[in-house]
């Protein structure tokens, strides 16, 4: 599913501990479309539809952060409107 960002959280003996990442707004493709599996799988299934010509290039910029708790109590939609304005990617 399309999103701005992604996490997996999960118990680590008595405590939650939770990895997300970021999808830069101005990455092609943008909101990025997720994957993720209880086995652990957070994936960005790239951009379809997306072609390079010859000699052009892209990069795209994502952040991961690595939190104590889960989603929610980590505040990632905080965290991912300070990554938003911090401009990065422009």
């Amino acid at each position: 599913m399309p999103a701005n960002w992604c996490d997996y959280s999960g118990p680590i003996g008595s405590k939650t501990f939770g990895v997300a990442e970021f999808d830069d707004p101005n990455n092609p493709g943008h909101p990025a479309p997720w994957h993720v599996r209880a086995f652990g799988l957070l994936t960005h299934l790239g951009v379809h539809d997306w072609t390079l010509k010859a000699g052009q290039s892209q990069a795209f910029h994502h952040r991961l952060l690595f939190h104590n708790g889960d989603a929610k109590s980590a505040k990632l939609d905080e965290r991912y409107n300070e990554f938003t304005a911090a401009g990065r990617g422009q």
